[in-house]
């Protein structure tokens, strides 16, 4: 399992904490853990890669709501 997976699974793990503090936000994980959060994707995927240049692949960015949306499986 590469760094990015398991950043994702760590967010899939956390995710109603934090729904609780970043709700409505993009955040970045990095090494499982929150290493910084926007309005928008665009812009903090570009602060991450200035920052973290080559371990920007290890980012995952996950929008984190607290909406819940249908679901397109329901036959």
């Amino acid at each position: 399992m590469d760094n990015n997976e398991k950043n994702f699974k760590w967010i899939g793990k956390n995710y109603n904490m934090l729904v609780k503090k970043y709700n409505d936000k993009w955040i970045a994980v990095l090494n499982e853990r929150v290493v910084e959060s926007g309005s928008s994707l665009e812009p903090l995927k570009n602060k991450m890669r200035k920052k973290y240049g080559e371990a920007f692949d290890d980012i995952a960015f996950e929008f984190i709501t607290n909406k819940k949306f249908p679901s397109f499986d329901t036959g």
